[in-house]
This record gives C-alpha cells, structure tokens and sequence, in this order.
C-alpha cells in the first residue's frame, strides 16, 4: 500500500492513502494561555487542511497542543474522532461541547478497522495520566505514533515506522525558582533522563525508520524568551539544535535505525513498506523567520492581560470543592497540609484540611518567609481566576510557564500536586492512590542476589522485569535510578529504594 505522510508542526500528521486520510492531533493557535506556539509557524497549513478530505482525526489527549480547540470547531462536525477510552470524560465531554459526536473511543490494546486493509490499535499511559498512543498498520506497514504518551515498555510492539517526543517542554525544573547552577544540574539531569527514555522506545519497537516530532513550543511574548534561549533550557528550538542532535545521537546509538526529518510541509512516501521519496511540497509559504520577526507577527495574541481580582469566597469554595470531590487522596493528606499561594498583589494560605470550612484566608507578604510551609505558588491573578470559576486547571496553568514555584525543602510533594494537576479528574487521582498503594505496600523482590522494593517508591512501576546493570536498577516509567549496593537514588529523585 502507497502512503504519504505529511508533516503539519509539532506532533501534527496527515496520513494519506488512496482512500482513506487521517489527520492526527492538528495544532495552529496558542495553547496554554496563550504561551505556547508552533515553531516554526504552520498557521498556513490551516486552510490547507481544511480543502482536504478528512475521513479521521486522532486525538492523543487532551493538552491544548494536541487539542486545538479552535481549529477543530472550524471542521465538518461528521468527521470520525479517533480517542482513547479515557477513566474521565473530559476530553469525549470537550467534543461533544464543540458537536462532534462520530467518536470512536478505544481502551487500552483495542483495536478498530478503518476498512480491511488499514487497522488500528490504541495503547493508554500506564500511568495515572490521560495520554495515549496509535499504532495504524497499513495492510503491513506498521506506523506507531506515540507523542508524548509513556505506555509499559513490554507493551510497545516491533513496527516499520515510530513517531514520539524527543524534546522536553515541562514545568520542571523551568518554573521554579532555582539559581542558575542549580537550574543548569537539574535541566541536565532531565536531558539524560529524556535520552534514556527515547532509548527505550526505539530499543523496543526496533524501527526501521524515526520521525522526530512533538518538538518544543516557542514563547513568543519577550518576557518568556528566557526559556527558548540559553544554557538553562532544554525548550531549544535553534537550527543548530533540530534536526542534527536527534540525527547524531541515532547514528551514535541505532546506526541501523533511519531518522526522517519531516519539518512543517515535508512530505514522505512510502510504498512497499519502504520510505522512496522526500519532498518539501509547501516550500513557499514555511515561515522561517526568526523568533522575534515571529513574536511581532503573533502579538495579539500574546499580549494578553493576567490581572483580575480575585473573590476570596469563591477561592475557598473551590478547594472545598476540590477537597470533597477527590476525598480518597485528601483523606490520607495530614490535617497540616498548608501552602500559600501568591497572586499579584495578595497572599493566601491554603489549609487542605475536610474537617474545616474555611480553608483560604489572606496573609501578609512575608507570611511564606517567616513559617516552615514548604510551598509558594506565584500565579497571576486571571489564571487563577479561571481555575477557580472551572474553566480551565492547574495542569494548563503550570504549562503556562506563568508560574513560579519556590519550596524550602527541594522534595517534590507528589500528593499536593496530584490533587491540584488531577483534581478535575477524579479517576486520576483514585488510579494515583492505587498507585500509591503499591508503593505503600513495601512487597519485596530478590534479584541478581539483591533484595529492594518490588514497586517503584516514586510512582509505583512494577521493577520485576527491569534488568540490573552495573548494580544498577532504573524505572523504566520515569527512569530514576537507584544503587543497590545501598539503595540510594542517585538520578531523578531523593527516594531511595528499601533493602533488605
């Protein structure tokens, strides 16, 4: 079977065959309040897409740079939603809002034909995450595209052709207020760990071919240039950065593993499940003008207005609100599980306590100084607003990158940040406590004459199959590593692993 690929920006693909085309996670306009853009800019790409006939689109999930909003309200609402069966109906309940009710919502390893010689398997994060991954065999050809999705390795299949994330654009470690050496450890560290990973997948699904996609987003307000350019980010969008590092690490690690380098427009065909040809086929109308030429182009829609004021009332009724509707994990919170949050010009102290009413009550300026909290969130006082009034979520808000995190003790507190990224979802937070459970729980495994921790004590990864290397044990899900001569975390993290 003869088929095109088309590179759109980002993690964004249309797939074209004879009969049938499928367009996966499309993204135009800003995401993230108005943070984040495509680089470079495929905003002509737009119409294009929207002159082609469309059989389906695939939805990975639902963050704002897989899930344009406001180029999919522009499509025929009969288009055929290709999603994954997630725990929580956010995303299937997003496009009912915008009239799309063709869907097709497969759980983890079911499969679905597009007709009978292309086929579909969806794969779901094995995580507490809603994220997935598409493995679309085309009468032989096999083309995994998993974006930013981490699935049991053991479950990634051997395929012709993957596509996933080889960059990072993460809150951690950009939003918090680290110095700069500090900054620049943590940023390496995180580099490593995002290599290992990539090292991972392609080890297990052997490709023949790469495509490098789900590439870094650009700040195009001034203000947030600091996390595009410099030593102390890992968001790199310079030339000298894509496509050359990914080429030279695959010739250094899988020589026999071919990356294609499908930028905005770029065109390949395959055909007898070999790649036989490469074209930029919109050549013409690729912008590739420079960061601040692109700022200027895009100031309206980054020149956006973050104050508001913010009703103290309604504040405490929505952690109230969060409290109750994720009781399983705030139960096991202690009564003293304070933090304060900043927000232009006013402070708060947040008490996640159920057995109380008021929960937020407004502190002075050095009130986070002068005590043992651990946390302060420095927010803008619109985003909040709009987290509190439920129209959009913590998790969009770090992404954002318009938040500063300080904490005294540099130990993530996986459970206060589980409630507020997951907490509008409360099947994520009942899988976490699951999760949890397993870590909790301390169940102990003897290997290669070491006896540790069969769980994960980060995240709860079963480590029963992971190989031991030079005593050495890494998780395969976040990939922290721990010495078993002592159990000591010595990449990722700061818990180490129980021994026996």
């Amino acid at each position: 079977m003869k088929v095109k690929i088309l590179s759109i920006g980002h993690a964004g693909f249309l797939l074209k065959t004879e009969d049938v085309n499928i367009l996966i996670d499309p993204w135009f306009y800003p995401a993230f309040f108005n943070t984040w853009f495509p680089y470079p800019n495929n905003r002509f790409m737009e119409d294009i897409l929207l002159d082609e006939k469309i059989d389906y689109i695939y939805l990975s999930h639902e963050h704002e740079d897989h899930f344009d909003k406001k180029f999919l309200s522009k499509f025929n609402r009969d288009v055929k939603i290709i999603c994954a069966d997630f725990p929580s109906p956010v995303l299937i309940n997003e496009l009912n809002e915008l009239g799309f009710t063709n869907l097709i919502h497969l759980g983890h390893e079911e499969t679905f034909d597009i007709n009978n010689k292309i086929k579909c398997k969806m794969f779901l994060d094995n995580s507490h995450n809603e994220d997935s991954a598409l493995l679309i065999d085309f009468d032989g050809f096999t083309f995994l595209d998993m974006n930013d999705c981490q699935i049991n390795l053991n479950s990634i299949p051997k395929v012709d052709l993957m596509t996933c994330q080889y960059s990072n654009a993460s809150w951690f470690p950009q939003c918090y207020n680290y110095d700069e050496k500090t900054m620049k450890i943590k940023i390496s560290e995180l580099n490593d760990i995002l290599k290992q990973k990539l090292m991972d997948k392609v080890k297990h699904s052997s490709p023949r071919y790469f495509i490098p996609s789900a590439s870094p987003c650009v700040f195009l307000n001034p203000s947030m240039f600091h996390f595009i350019e410099g030593d102390t980010t890992f968001l790199k969008w310079r030339d000298d950065y894509w496509p050359n590092s990914v080429d030279n690490f695959f010739k250094k690690t899988f020589p026999n593993i071919d990356v294609v380098e499908l930028s905005v427009g770029n065109e390949v065909d395959i055909d007898g499940g070999m790649i036989e040809n490469k074209q930029t086929i919109y050549k013409d109308e690729l912008d590739l003008t420079n960061i601040r030429d692109y700022s200027d182009v895009r100031k309206d829609e980054w020149d956006v207005d973050y104050k508001s004021t913010i009703d103290i009332e309604k504040l405490n009724n929505y952690f109230k609100k969060l409290i109750s509707d994720n009781l399983q994990l705030t139960l096991c919170l202690t009564k003293n599980k304070r933090f304060v949050i900043s927000s232009d010009d006013k402070n708060y102290l947040i008490k996640l306590n159920h057995r109380i009413d008021k929960l937020v009550k407004e502190v002075d300026d050095d009130f986070y100084e002068k005590t043992k909290i651990n946390y302060k969130i420095k927010i803008p006082s619109m985003i909040l607003e709009k987290i509190i009034n439920l129209e959009s979520d913590w998790e969009t808000a770090l992404l954002s990158m318009k938040i500063e995190l300080n904490r005294k003790d540099d130990v993530y507190d996986s459970d206060l940040f589980i409630l507020l990224r997951s907490g509008h979802k409360p099947t994520q937070t009942k899988k976490y406590m699951s999760l949890s459970k397993k870590v909790n729980d301390v169940e102990m495994i003897s290997k290669n004459g070491y006896k540790f921790n069969r769980y994960c004590p980060h995240a709860g990864e079963d480590l029963a199959e992971v190989d031991i290397v030079d005593n050495c044990i890494t998780c395969p899900r976040h990939h922290w590593k721990w010495d078993l001569n002592d159990g000591k975390c010595i990449r990722g993290g700061n818990i180490n692993l129980t021994m026996e």
